[in-house]
């Protein structure tokens, strides 16, 4: 198999490929990730590869995760390539270069498309998330940012993966970077499955989102502020469930003032406009202490913020003043509570804001 292939046209190097990584010998098994991985990086790179990836590929790759993070007994440790001399050091080595190969691939997005449909990949990378080797659960989670948005997510796959991702959710300990791409791949399946997330994690979401926000690096607290935008608009299960949590709410309310007007600080408003909600109303009591802070964050960025920033800011105070003389006044629609500012600083932005937006 190691021979040459330049006579060989794209389907029968893809059939060799396959027989190769479902072989028990060394030699065929490094053939196949050999030249997966030269073409998989060649992918990534934007040029064409001399082995594009199909769905018999893709199935191959997915049996062979399979087998050797669920069942490593029926692979011979000599068929395996020698990259760490411990068994099991080695077995989630290989592991992770069959999935590197599926990463790089999947950055471009029609052979993405082909992967995500292919069934017995999502059991596989539930697998690799459940296996217990930190870079393999790691690796899985790259290979779903890259798929998450594109796998047909059936209902009995779903659960599936999602009690696997529940899984590296409790991981002790789970270093920031792993965080941030669990709530990216979560909030990339919120779509079609937001009511099972919310029934999921326990608070496991809420805490490395407070985590996330609480990271000196602004590449972490960015991944928090996505996330919350993302799973917000997908899931009103989500919503209501982050939009309740007291924790988030006022670390993004904090956050928000924090900032020397930069992207981060456009970002929170633009989640906290999503995550606050009707569901919230028990907050406002509390986030009447941050009012005066956000007006005078307002009116700083009247002359320099664009006006979307500006109506976020708006709606954020505008939940903000509702809380002020509920109980004095007769009942409202929930509606009308939600979008009209009661008084104090909330009303006095509601009369600069006219002049904000013409």
């Amino acid at each position: 198999a190691a021979g040459s292939m330049a006579s060989e046209d794209g389907a029968s190097r893809r059939k060799r490929l396959c027989r190769a990584l479902h072989s028990h010998m060394r030699t065929e098994l490094e053939w196949a990730l050999g030249v997966l991985s030269v073409n998989a990086y060649a992918a990534s790179n934007f040029v064409e590869p001399h082995v594009e990836l199909d769905e018999a590929v893709v199935g191959a790759l997915a049996r062979f995760l399979q087998r050797l993070v669920t069942d490593p007994g029926h692979i011979a440790t000599g068929a395996l390539l020698a990259i760490e001399a411990d068994c099991e050091d080695n077995i989630s080595a290989n592991a992770s270069v069959a999935l590197s190969i599926l990463h790089n691939y999947t950055h471009v997005p029609h052979l993405a498309n082909i992967a995500a449909h292919c069934p017995g990949l999502s059991v596989a990378l539930a697998s690799c998330l459940r296996s217990g080797a930190k870079p393999v659960a790691r690796q899985g989670l790259l290979v779903l940012e890259n798929l998450a948005r594109l796998m047909p997510m059936s209902p009995e796959h779903a659960p599936n993966l999602l009690r696997a991702l529940e899984h590296v959710a409790r991981a002790q300990p789970l270093p920031r970077e792993t965080k941030a791409s669990l709530l990216k791949v979560v909030a990339l399946l919120s779509n079609s499955n937001g009511d099972l997330i919310a029934s999921l994690f326990s608070g496991l979401l809420e805490l490395h989102l407070l985590d996330l926000l609480a990271s000196p690096a602004p590449e972490h607290q960015e991944s928090a502020l996505h996330f919350v935008v993302e799973a917000c608009q997908a899931s009103a299960a989500l919503q209501k469930r982050l939009g309740e949590d007291r924790g988030v709410v006022e670390a993004l309310v904090r956050l928000l003032c924090q900032h020397e007007h930069d992207l981060r600080q456009a970002m929170t408003a633009k989640a906290l406009r999503f995550l606050l909600n009707p569901h919230s109303r028990a907050l406002q009591p509390r986030l009447r202490r941050f009012e005066h802070d956000v007006v005078a964050l307002s009116i700083s960025l009247a002359a320099s913020a664009n006006p979307d920033m500006l109506a976020d800011l708006a709606r954020v105070l505008a939940f903000m003043g509702g809380a002020a003389g509920l109980g004095a006044q007769a009942p409202r629609s929930e509606a009308s509570s939600w979008r009209q500012p009661e008084a104090g600083p909330s009303r006095v932005l509601a009369r600069v804001g006219r002049g904000w937006w013409g």
